[in-house]
């Protein structure tokens, strides 16, 4: 079993370890992610969440996209090939959230 302690990454040594923690990530399945000491995600495996969907009977790598996600993901490479993509603050990716 992996101490609980082993879990728990801040968001600033997530910042500075990315690759270490992923690599880590494949031994211990998840990392509780720590800001301001406050847990505020859950970064997982992708075996650990393959098992968590399959756990549910939903299999994500199954089924097919929605027509929704078909048009993002065209809407998406469009603008990758026409050079038009923009980075998003995480305010303006959250609040257009709330308008779906």
């Amino acid at each position: 079993m992996i101490p609980l302690e082993n879990t728990f990454i801040s968001v600033t040594e997530l910042q500075k370890n990315t690759k270490s923690c992923l690599w880590d990530i494949n031994n211990i399945w998840r990392k509780i992610i720590l800001s301001n000491n406050k847990p505020q995600a859950i970064l997982l495996s992708l075996w650990e969440f393959y098992r968590l969907t399959k756990w549910k009977n939903t299999d994500i790598f199954e089924t097919e996209p929605l027509e929704d996600e078909v048009l993002a993901i065209k809407d998406y490479e469009d603008r990758k090939r026409n050079g038009k993509l923009e980075l998003l603050s995480s305010d303006v990716f959250f609040n257009s959230l709330e308008n779906v």
